[in-house]
């Protein structure tokens, strides 16, 4: 009980690092360093698109990656029984 919550609270604490990142490399106007420094060191070192495009093919992989580890398709991923 105490791992989950140990490992929830790591993973919702280093997302919402990850969401202002990304969040700051397509919207200009975000200050990510704030209260440190103004502006937005990472605006522009991409295309919102290609950033969007990025996610979603990581996004996939993920799935992917995780509907292996499953099992799917039927027996691939699994030991052998022989």
């Amino acid at each position: 009980s105490s791992f989950i919550i140990h490992h929830s609270s790591f993973i919702i604490h280093h997302s919402s690092f990850i969401h202002v990142f990304l969040d700051s490399i397509a919207h200009s106007h975000v200050e990510p360093m704030q209260p440190f420094s103004a502006g937005n060191p990472v605006s522009g070192i991409m295309s919102p698109m290609l950033l969007w495009a990025l996610c979603v093919l990581l996004g996939v992989a993920g799935i992917l990656a995780y509907a292996w580890r499953q099992g799917w398709p039927k027996g691939i991923g699994q030991p052998n029984k022989g």
